[in-house]
């Protein structure tokens, strides 16, 4: 397997003030053999997303959140796939709140709370959400009533190949629950929403935590990866995949940009 970036930093967390740098080795995903976000967590797959105006969000939301909704039932089976939001990171976005810049840390996004976080939101509708049930022509009912829960996240580079912090992924199978911790995250983006987030301490040595990244991405590459399944949180399974970004090797300078989505995957 290629290393693509030896002795990269990533900084684990003993807490949300607690940071400890550690240097890892990251492989080259590109390299790797059938990496499955069934499997490992996460992987890259092939996405033509066409012309879309990235730094207009209404443009964002009207051409692309249903294109994204159709491939994430496409990639996992579920019934109803929702996107009610996305991120962008970039300087632009860094400047106006801090939490749209690059995460430092590494973290999985959801603990097993979610779940229920999730059924919340379709309870008091705020308009995104009611659009996207709209959009795919179903009710908050049949939020409520989905068996199965599952998150399903996608990472785009919308903008230089050759980044100044590009993101790793590590395989939920080498980090076992008890190297994870829930912080309360507050409020997020600016927008008082409190819910639980996973920061991952140190294991005892670096390498049992098998970390990957996908170099020069492009923009019709997408990876997917998993941040919460209710099916394998109820028994005790890895819905977990840790990620964060690092500082790319001399050369790598251009400014980050990139954008985010999460599709709540419903299964009847």
């Amino acid at each position: 397997m290629d290393v693509c970036h030896s002795s990269v930093v990533l900084n684990y967390a003993h807490n949300l003030t607690d940071i400890e740098p550690l240097p890892v080795q990251i492989h080259n995903g590109r390299t790797a053999q059938d990496l499955d976000w069934r499997v490992h967590g996460f992987e890259l797959v092939d996405h033509d997303p066409g012309t879309v105006d990235w730094s207009n969000d209404e443009a964002v939301a009207e051409q692309h959140y249903a294109e994204m909704e159709a491939l994430a039932r496409q990639l996992t089976g579920c019934d109803h796939a929702l996107i009610a939001g996305h991120i962008c990171r970039n300087p632009q976005q860094a400047a106006r709140h801090a939490d749209f810049a690059p995460i430092q840390y590494v973290h999985s996004d959801f603990t097993e709370s979610y779940g229920d976080l999730v059924r919340d939101r379709y309870v008091d509708l705020e308009p995104p959400a009611a659009r996207a049930l709209q959009r795919n022509g179903i009710s908050a009912e049949t939020v409520q009533n989905a068996r199965r829960l599952l998150i399903l996240q996608f990472w785009r580079n919308i903008g230089p190949v050759q980044m100044d912090q590009p993101i790793a992924f590590c395989d939920a199978r080498s980090v076992p629950r008890e190297d994870l911790l829930t912080f309360t995250v507050p409020e997020y983006g600016g927008q008082a929403i409190p819910f639980d987030t996973f920061g991952v301490t140190a294991p005892l040595q670096a390498e049992q935590h098998r970390w990957y990244t996908f170099p020069d991405m492009q923009v019709d590459e997408v990876v997917v990866f998993r941040t919460y399944d209710s099916e394998l949180a109820a028994g005790q399974g890895h819905f977990w995949t840790p990620h964060s970004a690092f500082s790319a090797p001399e050369g790598y300078r251009a400014a980050r940009a990139s954008i985010e989505l999460r599709a709540t995957c419903l299964f009847h």
